[in-house]
């Protein structure tokens, strides 16, 4: 039985949907649950910066994406005209965000598996001024294209971010297109290697050549540290490790797609307009699973500070009481 693309078309668009909704729920949600967590081991910064900066891509992806379905073309183009170019600089502003902030996650990750002393490089406040440059850069990259006369703007009908003096690009959107794309891949590779770097540490061998690597040094930082920070700061970077590497491996397999179309661009070509549509939408549900996939599935800290959040402050129910197992011991006397 052949299958219809017009139905699978409107099905990957009711799965996005709903994935929209609920995404543009949790990560309001969990921003909260984390602003009122108590839990000062949290890599909060980076979780604000993923959690709301994938809210925001979302709701512009409703923009360009989804609203124009129900217009009329009439209707579409005069939406488009006249708000297309904004959408569209801010919806691959938003898209882009997360990549770089996982660039950053990784050289974080990295500095400190070479010494601990790095993390004073990595406090709350230095985080949010190294992401407030990658995101000055990534807004004036996308901004020199905008003013010019190759203006990005997407078309739904067309299914394509079309420029205005194609066939050419600006220089800074062919770059980007080329190169982005990369950015997952190498931060997954280089995820990998603290994971088995963090593996290797219980191995006396590897611990001797990390000692000749410092030139017989130890790492002065971590051994004047107090056992419970010391403590605290490796189960933040531990959390930091799992989140970096399934952020690193989600942004790798979402982008192989942009990957193998580039290399055989005949395959989404060959598709009819109904499905190369819903090729987009189920590749763009894959968008707001992001977040709740590192942080409620793949990291139990979180998810019980969010459960907690939702039982206490959302659905106002008291916080589950704590059972204290009593163990009786039975005693014997000697007459």
């Amino acid at each position: 039985m052949p299958v219809d693309p017009a139905v699978v078309k409107r099905i990957s668009l009711w799965v996005y949907e709903a994935a929209s909704a609920f995404n543009i729920f949790y990560c309001i949600t969990l921003s909260l649950a984390i602003k009122t967590s108590k839990n000062k081991s949290l890599p909060a910064t980076y979780i604000y910066n993923m959690a709301i900066s994938n809210a925001l891509l979302v709701m512009f992806g409703i923009a360009v994406y989804i609203l124009p379905y129900y217009m009329s073309d009439k209707t579409y183009k005069m939406y488009r005209d006249t708000i297309g170019p904004q959408i569209s600089v801010g919806v691959t502003f938003l898209y882009l965000h997360p990549m770089l902030t996982l660039i950053l996650m990784t050289i974080n990750r990295i500095a400190v598996v070479l010494s601990m002393q790095a993390s004073k490089l990595f406090t709350a406040n230095k985080i949010w001024f190294y992401t407030s440059l990658h995101m000055i850069a990534n807004f004036v990259c996308l901004l020199i294209p905008y003013l010019s006369e190759c203006q990005i703007n997407y078309d739904q009908r067309a299914v394509g971010f079309m420029s205005e003096c194609a066939p050419k690009r600006h220089p800074i959107t062919t770059f980007s297109n080329y190169y982005s794309v990369f950015f997952p891949f190498v931060a997954f590779f280089f995820n990998v290697l603290v994971i088995i770097n963090f593996k290797l540490q219980r191995s006396p061998t590897y611990a001797k050549i990390k000692r000749i690597l410092r030139g017989g040094k130890e790492d002065q930082f971590a051994t004047t540290m107090p056992s419970d920070v010391l403590k605290a700061k490796k189960k933040t970077e531990r959390m930091l490790m799992i989140q970096a590497f399934i952020t690193a491996f989600y942004l790798s397999v979402y982008e192989l797609t942009s990957l193998v179309l580039r290399v055989a661009p005949e395959i989404f070509s060959s598709l009819s307009l109904d499905g190369k549509m819903a090729f987009t939408y189920f590749r763009l549900a894959q968008i707001p699973c992001h977040v709740f996939l590192v942080y409620f599935i793949f990291t139990p800290v979180t998810r019980k500070i969010y459960l907690d959040f939702l039982r206490q402050r959302v659905f106002c129910m008291k916080p589950a009481k704590k059972t204290i197992k009593v163990s009786t011991t039975s005693t014997s006397t000697k007459k």
